[in-house]
């Protein structure tokens, strides 16, 4: 969701050592330690300017594959051998390669079916009614004590970074309301 309350719980944290400190070797890393699923990762990005101090990114890309549980094990083979052939994702994107490209990299010879092509877009759904929404779900205890100490609350999306500020008569409505709460 993009949100953190911070009232419930410190949230999970997952660490496993860094093992070559290219982002995505420790992430895939990471995936098979930490998380248990077998994973190749494949991450570029285009910097530009660098050398006349006006440093911009041109260009980014990559793609995670994960191994579901059951692959069969030539599959997992074919697609090992392929990423660690495959030239470096931004040689690849500086040569211009398009998401398919790379997926082509990765699969080798393995058929695939691309089910939907869509832009990439910076977009968040956070909304002050989602916010509101969220707070609603709090323990009615502690929305009393967010009233007495704060007189509303406030919730930052840790997505884009917009704060949404519940006013007191917002936050009474929801200690009247007859709506359950979770928490």
């Amino acid at each position: 969701s993009g949100y953190e309350l911070g009232l419930y719980r410190d949230p999970y944290r997952g660490s496993v050592p860094l093992v070559s400190g290219e982002i995505a070797e420790d992430f895939s890393y990471y995936l098979s330690k930490s998380e248990q699923i077998p994973s190749a990762v494949m991450l570029g990005v285009l910097v530009r300017g660098r050398t006349t101090g006006d440093t911009f990114i041109e260009a980014a890309g990559g793609l995670m594959i994960q191994i579901m549980p059951g692959a069969d094990e030539k599959i997992i083979s074919v697609i090992e051998s392929s990423v660690n052939q495959a030239p470096h994702t931004t040689t690849l994107i500086r040569e211009g390669a398009r998401p398919v490209d790379l997926l082509r990299r990765a699969l080798g010879d393995l058929d695939f079916e691309i089910l939907e092509e869509r832009p990439v877009a910076f977009a968040c759904s956070c909304s002050y009614e989602r916010a509101v929404s969220l707070i609603s779900s709090i323990d009615p205890t502690e929305l009393e004590t967010m009233l007495r100490e704060d007189r509303g609350a406030a919730m930052t999306c840790h997505f884009c970074n917009a704060t949404y500020h519940i006013d007191e008569p917002t936050m009474k409505e929801m200690l009247r309301s007859e709506v359950p709460t979770s928490g």
